[in-house]
């Protein structure tokens, strides 16, 4: 392939071919050889800046080497980049990186003034040390173990400024800021962000330090309070920050001033991944304390014990008791401390024991890895609360509804519980609002729960719990925040990956169990216990302390050079925002920063570090005004691309103007800054993976960002996923691929095609109608032209004909429109004789694919194809469908996965019946990514295991899309089926209905409608007559389903091409069914008389079959170009 890019060339701002773009090399007026940039300074324009960023890193490399004897971690390096380019940042790494031996060597590197501030005075006499050995000079230390006379000596010294390296807590900052006010520093590196942030004024402090004034820190307030206000900034140079992310969530807002004067946030990398083994134990004889203690016993220290909050604290005691009596030391968390802390990570204590909530401070704030080897729950983590309807609090009759939200009128609970949310932390007597909407939730819950047949139910329930006490009923409510979050304890982010650990569950309620593994369903992709007799303990144990050996090496500094790249820096890229979202909110909650225009999220993953940025769709298209409409064509053809503009004031995107076409503004933002974004992204990290939708488009914007990446960044891979889940994420990035020249190819040859076909028919309509606002396309004109025929065919006229009598209604259909008159006028009575009755196999309905999904969208809810395609794409990158651009029906062994847990856990497990549907291939299905039924989503989307902005159009689409799919993977229907003969007048039809179901297999999901008729003469006692076209208009559905079957667009183009003939008003929509217009009708006249052969449906159907080829590699994309281009200039000669 050979293209040429506009004003991209790295280092002048030329245009420049992607051959050599894909080399890493400038342009030929730049260079005219193929040499390394960097090698010849004299050439260097734009290029200069990054050869002398790359000498700096080497010469880092260098430093770090020097005065180690070993090279530095690639983390390390990774963070010297972003300082040697100016970047603020918050660092995002597992334990035992060196976070605090790169704080002290950036200090010596960078030279200027620094602050590095502890968390401990433990911490700030060991870096005062390791900075005398690496060799620092003027360094001040202030720490609690220094003589009243050495603190006095230290503060006259940082008084004075006679320093050029400060070491000091963050209780330094606050209790002495008055020493420091007024200076600045070059370099601020904060190694425990939590300490700092405990005092809200810190953060005004150290950004005064770093050379903001009181005036702008007071602006960017503002922001805060308000976001979307602009902040004003003097630009000048400012020193800069790093910080260790958050292990709590900060409790200030002023952090978030962190993010708009240094353009980063505080990350908090906890929560999103795990690597426990999940065992249930289900006590034979012994109680749950006993077995809970045998356990400890037999597995030893690094215990974390946990007792559900409905047994109270005070059975705390009795477990520790317990466990001492049986030879384990061990002690409640309420003694915590940090003596206690040590004797625990010394081993001289061997349990701690606590409470199963994500409150508790063993389940939040106890980061241990190298010592926590397993967690232990004496009982099911669960809420016990008492249905005193006259002072349950809004988050009780939240969590009430929750989980009896089955038994409940489905719209009331529905509107309740979107209400409830809003105010879960608002105190109803402070706000009358939450004041009203607790009364009523109360009296609706009461209602309904104390009704006798309802309590039943939920007696009767496997999931719930309901207890007769002598103050009422209580319900026991599984806690599944609290267990992820206590026993992720077990297993934490280090260097090698995620650490083993192991969760062992003691069972003292199977309901309570068996709901908290259905709440668990919602926040993990597999939430899968294992019975303790089968899972290998010994094998579990030596996983758990190998990693445990691994992180105390990693701690004392013992890592090998190859220990050191364990942990890899790279770039994802990805199309749309919303999707890099929701990958980054996989793995806790992201550390965010700006650059350029381009929001950056930043996460941990196993042994990666991940940069998730949004190119917003594509970046090129082709450009006017040079060669053949964008594209040059000699003996190669090659198309010119452009950067994307979009117009601020009307959103028109446009390239080749200097002004947007359609109102003549000058204000627009041109995707060019999302191109320098990228490039100084990619400086950053060892690799960049394209992770572009999994389509020919996809590939395409994927070969534009590789294009445009190579000179900065030389190591750029794609991957592919066709569902947005951790699961599936993570499985690309271990499986990593080359670009697919020939789908870039296939791209490339689809959109030069529909350029030339269609500016061409376009300028001979602007010319002949006089209007600029007309287009045509070599799609959308003959799918104009269907409408056309379909209108007319649909003039001619039948009747439906409907006859109630005698408790049943029937309808005929009779194709004569004046005989069904007629026959309306005279019909007094209708015969219905029974006819023969025989037993069918009904087989399921395959899954959806686009074309399907559209139609059926359509049918049913009256969704149009562009609504349809938009709430399938939010469903797409929320998660919970996998991608909705594919005409395949194939379903993967993933795709059975889910079908078959969902239908075992629901009771269903009898029905399932696993289908292909289609051969192996790229594509799949439109399926759900887990097995959650629409009910079971709207949970997830009121507890906050799923976030996302999800309407109720959108669950309706993923209710069809979820029954549709488990349908599609059930057993056959057996049905009674019968044909019945209705005679009106001396007219008759035969009907044919389902009578009975004796099987029901995959109707349980897509019900069938059961009905008969009764035998004999009746007399009508109403009748109704609608003259109705005898062929259907078209639907937007039903148009879509047209150019499947004719081989016309393509799974990415049938939305826009319906939406392109409305806008251009060749089509209008009345009651659901599309009508041409006058102008539609003319437009189609012109060109099927004068193009006739160039907007027929067999030129088109043939161009998409090359096309398909073309993306095969089966014939030459170059060879076909020139023979389009040929056979057009043809066809256009002859209509001048």
């Amino acid at each position: 392939m050979k293209a040429l890019y506009l004003n991209v060339c790295p280092n002048c701002g030329r245009g420049e071919e992607d051959q050599r773009l894909l080399k890493g090399l400038p342009c030929p007026v730049c260079f005219p050889y193929e040499v390394e940039p960097c090698s010849l300074p004299e050439k260097l324009q734009k290029l200069r800046k990054h050869c002398h960023f790359r000498e700096k890193v080497k010469e880092f490399e260098r430093f770090f080497e020097e005065r180690f004897g070993s090279k530095p971690w690639n983390l390390q390096v990774y963070w010297a980049k972003r300082l040697i380019l100016g970047r603020s940042f918050s660092i995002l790494a597992p334990t035992g990186i060196g976070k605090t031996t790169f704080g002290a060597v950036a200090a010596l590197f960078l030279g200027g003034r620094t602050y590095i501030m502890l968390p401990t005075s433990i911490l700030v006499v060991q870096v005062e040390r390791l900075l005398k050995r690496l060799g620092a000079r003027n360094v001040v230390a202030y720490h609690a173990d220094l003589s009243s006379r050495e603190k006095k000596e230290a503060k006259e010294r940082i008084a004075k400024g006679d320093f050029k390296i400060l070491v000091a807590t963050s209780m330094f900052l606050s209790k002495n800021f008055s020493l420091l006010e007024g200076k600045t520093f070059d370099f601020i590196f904060v190694d425990d962000v939590d300490s700092l942030l405990k005092k809200a004024k810190n953060v005004d402090k150290v950004l005064m330090l770093l050379g903001f004034t009181r005036e702008e820190i007071d602006e960017a307030l503002k922001a805060v309070e308000k976001p979307g206000q602009p902040v004003k900034v003097k630009r000048k140079r400012r020193g800069l920050l790093v910080v260790s992310s958050a292990t709590a969530k900060p409790k200030t807002r002023r952090v978030k001033l962190f993010r708009y004067l240094l353009g980063f946030e505080v990350g908090m990398p906890i929560g999103g991944i795990r690597n426990v083994e999940d065992v249930a134990v289900f006590p034979a004889e012994e109680n749950v304390v006993e077995a809970a203690v045998s356990l400890v016993k037999r597995f030893g220290g690094g215990a974390l014990v946990f007792i559900p909050s409905d047994m109270g604290r005070e059975k705390i005691g009795e477990v520790v008791e317990a466990l001492r009596k049986a030879g384990v030391e061990a002690e409640s968390y309420e003694k915590l401390d940090e003596k206690l802390i040590e004797k625990f990570t010394k081993g001289e204590i061997q349990a701690l024991v606590g409470i199963s909530s994500a409150k508790n401070p063993l389940a939040r704030g106890l980061d241990l890895p190298q010592t926590i080897r397993y967690a232990v729950f004496a009982g099911v983590p669960k809420n016990r609360i008492l249905l005193d309807f006259s002072s349950m609090t809004i988050p009780q009759c939240f969590a009430v509804m929750i989980a009896v939200k089955a038994f409940l009128e489905p719209n009331q609970a529905n509107r309740y519980l979107w209400e409830l949310k809003r105010y879960l932390t608002v105190d109803p007597e402070k706000n009358e609002k939450a004041r009203l909407l607790l009364e009523e939730v109360r009296r609706f819950l009461s209602e309904a729960l104390m009704k006798p047949e309802v309590l039943k139910r939920i007696e009767e329930s496997p999931n719930l719990w309901l207890d007769r006490t002598p103050e009422g009923f209580a319900l026991l409510i599984a806690d599944a925040a609290g267990y992820l979050q206590a026993s992720g304890r077990t297993s934490r982010l280090f260097a090698g990956g995620i650490s083993r650990g192991a969760s062992f569950l003691v069972v003292d309620n199977v309901k309570a169990f068996n709901d908290l593994k259905r709440r668990l369903s919602w926040f993990l992709d597999e939430a899968e216990f294992k019975p303790v007799e089968k899972v290998d303990l010994n094998r579990l144990f030596e996983e758990i302390d190998r990693d445990r050996r691994k992180i105390g090496e990693l701690r004392a500094g013992r890592v090998t050079e190859e220990e050191k790249s364990l942990v890899k820096p790279i770039m994802v890229v990805v199309e749309s925002p919303n999707k890099a979202r929701t990958i980054a909110g996989f793995f806790g909650r992201p550390a965010r920063r700006k650059v350029g225009n381009l929001t950056v999220y930043e996460v941990n993953a196993e042994n990666l570090v991940i940069n998730i940025v949004a190119t917003g769709g594509h970046i090129f298209d082709l450009t006017v005004g040079r060669g053949f409409h964008g594209v040059e064509v000699n003996e190669y053809v090659v198309p010119i691309f452009e950067t994307i503009k979009k117009c601020v004031k009307c959103g028109e995107q446009f390239t080749g103007e200097p002004t947007c076409p359609r109102c003549k503004s000058e204000e627009f933002l041109d995707k060019l800054s999302v191109v320098e974004a990228l490039r100084e992204l990619a400086k950053e990290v060892e690799e960049v993976v394209l992770a572009t939708d999994p389509d020919t488009e996809g590939e395409k914007i994927a070969y534009d960002v590789a294009s445009m990446l190579k000179a900065f960044n030389d190591r750029i891979v794609r991957a592919e996923f066709h569902e947005v889940t951790r699961r599936a994420f993570t499985e690309a990035l271990k499986a990593t691929r080359s670009l697919d020249i020939h789908l870039v190819e296939g791209q490339t040859v689809r959109r030069v095609a529909d350029r030339w076909v269609g500016f061409e028919l376009s300028q001979h309509l602007w010319k002949i109608f006089g209007s600029r606002r007309l287009s045509a396309g070599r799609v959308q004109t003959p799918v104009l032209g269907w409408v056309i025929e379909r209108t007319e065919e649909a003039k001619k006229k039948q009747g439906l004909l409907t006859v109630q009598a005698d408790g049943f209604k029937v309808k005929l259909t009779i194709p004569d429109a004046e005989k069904a008159k007629e026959l309306y006028e005279t019909l007094e009575k209708v015969r219905v004789e029974g006819g023969e009755e025989w037993v069918e196999t009904v087989n399921p309905p395959p899954p959806l694919s686009t074309d399907a999904l559209i139609r059926e969208a359509s049918r049913i809810f009256g969704f149009d194809a562009n609504l349809t395609m938009q709430l399938a794409q939010d469903l797409f990158e929320s998660g919970v469908i996998t991608y909705h651009r594919t005409d395949s029906i194939r379903v993967s062994t993933a795709g059975m996965s889910v079908a078959h847990r969902y239908m075992a856990e629901n009771g269903m497990e009898e029905l399932y019946k696993p289908r292909k549907w289609s051969e192996a291939g790229a594509h799949e299905c439109i399926r759900p990514t887990r097995p959650v039924d629409v009910e079971q989503l709207r949970l997830m989307l009121y507890t906050g295991a799923l976030r996302g902005r999800l309407t109720g159009k959108h669950l309706r689409l993923y209710d069809l899309i979820f029954k549709r799919f488990m349908a599609s993977q059930a057993q056959e229907a057996e049905v009674k089926k019968r044909r019945f003969k209705v005679k009106a007048g001396d007219f008759e039809e035969v009907k044919e209905f389902t009578v009975e179901v004796l099987k029901e297999g995959f109707y349980r999901f897509i019900p069938v409608k059961v009905e008969t008729l009764p035998e004999g003469e009746f007399e009508v006692s109403s009748k109704d007559l609608k003259l109705i076209p005898s062929k259907p208009y078209f639907t937007q559905g039903s148009l879509v389903e047209q150019m499947k079957e004719r081989g016309i667009g393509r799974p990415s183009t049938y939305a826009v091409t319906v939406s392109r003939l409305l806008e251009h008003r060749y089509l209008v929509e009345r009651k659901k069914f599309l009508f041409p217009t006058s102008l539609g009708i003319k437009v189609y006249s012109y060109l099927s008389q004068r193009f006739g052969s160039l907007v027929s449906e067999e030129f088109t159907r043939k161009l998409e079959e090359v096309m398909d080829r073309v993306e095969r590699g089966e014939i030459d994309y170059n060879e076909h170009l020139l023979r389009l281009h040929q056979e057009l200039k043809e066809l256009l000669e002859a209509n001048v």
